[in-house]
C-alpha cells in the first residue's frame, strides 16, 4: 500500500485522514500494535474501532476497494500534505460575515448557489464558465451562500475560482452572500487555504473523514473564524455531525460512493435532528437533487436551505430559477404562507432591504391620501 492513499492493498489507511492504521488492524481481525487498544481487550478495541471509523465505507472489509469519493479525498489529501509551508496569499477581503444568521435569517428558503463546471457524476457542465460573471449573477439575485468546488481534476475548480467568487459577491456588500468553499477537507491546510482565498464557509464530508478528524476539523475552522458546514447522507453520518457541535448541517440526497440519488434522505435525516430548542440553534440544508421549487417542496419537511448547483449552471436565467427557488417556497413543509408581501415602501434601500430578506412582493402605495404616497413620475 501507500501511505498516502489506496496503493495495491485496497485496505489501506491515512495516519491522520479517512483511515486510522490502528483501526484497521483489529477490524480485520489482526492483532493491534497499540498497546492501549491491547490492553483494553479485543471487544473493547472492535468497539473503539466502529466508534471511530465504523461508518466509512469498506471498514473492516479487508479486499475492499476504494469508491470515487475515497480516492478523490485521498488525492486531496496527498496535494495538501505537500503544500504544507507554501506561502499563502494576504488579500484583505473586507469583514466577515455570520454565516449561519445568513441561512435562518428570513422565512424564505435560503438559497446556496454552486460554481461548478463538472464532476465526476454528469461530467462537463459549464466548460469554460466565468466564475467572476457567475458568482455576480447569484449575489445580484438574492443568493445566501455561493458554494465554490476548489478541486481541479475532477470538478475543474480552483482557489482562484473562489477568490474571484468573494471579490464578485462583495460588490454587493453589505448584503453579500456567504462563501463555501466545497472541497474534500481532511487536512488542516486545506482550511487555511479557504481562509486565505476569501471563504466564510468550509465543507467538512462525513463520508470520508473518522469520527475524531471531523472534531479536529471543526475545531479548525472555528480557530480560524471560518463555519463548518457538516455533510451526511446516513442516520450514523448525521449523528457524528450534530455530535461534532457544528452549527450548519446538511443533507447530501446523493451517495458520494456510487452517486445514487435518494431524495427521500433529507427527509431521513431531519427526524434525527432535535426536537426541542436546540432545533433553532441549527442550520439544516438540503445538498444536492434539486432543481426546481417544486423539488424543494417535494422535500416534506423545514429546511433552512438548500443548495443548487447543476440546474443554475445550465441555466440560461440564474436570476430567475433562484426566484422561484427563494421566492415561491414557504420555510414551512406544512403549507401556510407561501409567499410576504412587505406594503408602503418609500425608499430604494428598504426595497433592497425587503427583497434580500425574502419577500414576494414589494407594494408601493400611489393613493393620493396616504402619507407614504409616491410620485409615479419620479
Amino acid at each position: 500500500g501507500v501511505a498516502n492513499g489506496w496503493g495495491a492493498t485496497p485496505w489501506r489507511v491515512w495516519r491522520r485522514g479517512v483511515w486510522s492504521a490502528r483501526y484497521a488492524a483489529v477490524a480485520a481481525g489482526g492483532a493491534s500494535t497499540d498497546a492501549g487498544l491491547a490492553a483494553q481487550g479485543v471487544e473493547g478495541a472492535r468497539w473503539e474501532a466502529d466508534e471511530e471509523s465504523g461508518h466509512l465505507l469498506g471498514f473492516g472489509n479487508a479486499s475492499h476497494v476504494p469508491s470515487t469519493l475515497q480516492r478523490i479525498a485521498s488525492r486531496r489529501l496527498e496535494v495538501a500534505r505537500a503544500s504544507v509551508g507554501a506561502a499563502l496569499p494576504s488579500e484583505d477581503f473586507g469583514p466577515e460575515i455570520d454565516v449561519f444568521s445568513r441561512l435562518k435569517r428570513s422565512e424564505a428558503v435560503s438559497i446556496a448557489a454552486e460554481f461548478k463546471r463538472a464532476s465526476p457524476s454528469k461530467g462537463s457542465i459549464a466548460a469554460g464558465a466565468d466564475v467572476s460573471r457567475v458568482a455576480g449573477e447569484y449575489a445580484a439575485a438574492g443568493a445566501s451562500l455561493i458554494s465554490v468546488l476548489t478541486e481541479p481534476e475532477w470538478f475543474e475548480g480552483s482557489l482562484e475560482d473562489m477568490a474571484a467568487a468573494r471579490r464578485a459577491a462583495s460588490l454587493c456588500a453589505p448584503e453579500r452572500p456567504a462563501i463555501l468553499r466545497k472541497d474534500f477537507i481532511v487536512h488542516e491546510r486545506q482550511l487555511a487555504e479557504a481562509k486565505a482565498y476569501g471563504a466564510d464557509a468550509a465543507l467538512l464530508i462525513v463520508a470520508c473523514l473518522a469520527k475524531s478528524r471531523l472534531f479536529e476539523l471543526v475545531a479548525e475552522c472555528r480557530r480560524l473564524g471560518l463555519e463548518p458546514l457538516v455533510e451526511a447522507h446516513t442516520e450514523r453520518e448525521m449523528d457524528l455531525a450534530l455530535e461534532s457541535g457544528a452549527r450548519c448541517v446538511g443533507v447530501n440526497n446523493r451517495n458520494l460512493h456510487t452517486f445514487a440519488l435518494d431524495m427521500d434522505a433529507t427527509r431521513r435525516l431531519e427526524r434525527r435532528l432535535p426536537r426541542d430548542d436546540r432545533r433553532r440553534s441549527l442550520a439544516f440544508a438540503s445538498l444536492s437533487g434539486i432543481s426546481t421549487a417544486a423539488d424543494v417542496a417535494a422535500l416534506g419537511v423545514d429546511v433552512d436551505c438548500v443548495l443548487v448547483g447543476e440546474a443554475l449552471m445550465r441555466s440560461n436565467d440564474k436570476a430567475a430559477l433562484i426566484d422561484e427557488l427563494r421566492l415561491g417556497v414557504s420555510r414551512s413543509a406544512a403549507g401556510g404562507v407561501k409567499g410576504v408581501k412587505v406594503c408602503g415602501l418609500a425608499a430604494v434601500d428598504d426595497a433592497l432591504v425587503a427583497a434580500r430578506a425574502g419577500a414576494n412582493l414589494l407594494g408601493l402605495i400611489f393613493a393620493p391620501a396616504s402619507k407614504r404616497r409616491l410620485d409615479p413620475a419620479a
